[in-house]
């Protein structure tokens, strides 16, 4: 039996997002935009909330582009945003604006 296409997205998503270091990336944001800290974050911005090493960060962001789970600004290309995709997958794993905000009110 095949898989649809449809599954087999999600599936190959799934995969991508499972490395610790694009989940990371995924849910820093995912973060900003829930706490509407600012809808995308710089490269300098994302390396330094992450703590990554430049070329660690380029390869991971890449990865995570092509699934079309975060896009790069289309205007000056120095901003990236979580996607639709990039959302619904990490809501569906079980985090939501609610969870962000409770776990950030112990923080």
């Amino acid at each position: 039996m095949a898989i649809p296409k449809d599954v087999a997205q999600k599936l190959e998503n799934l995969a991508i997002m499972i490395n610790e270091k694009r989940f990371s990336i995924l849910i820093t944001l995912f973060n900003s935009n829930v706490l509407k800290i600012g809808y995308s974050l710089t490269f300098v911005q994302l390396k330094k909330i992450t703590g990554f090493e430049t070329n660690d960060l380029s390869y991971h962001l890449k990865l995570l582009k092509s699934a079309k789970l975060v896009t790069k600004n289309k205007k000056n290309g120095r901003y990236y945003s979580i996607t639709n995709i990039g959302k619904k997958l990490i809501e569906q794993i079980g985090f939501s604006k609610n969870k962000v905000m409770e776990i950030r009110k112990r923080i």
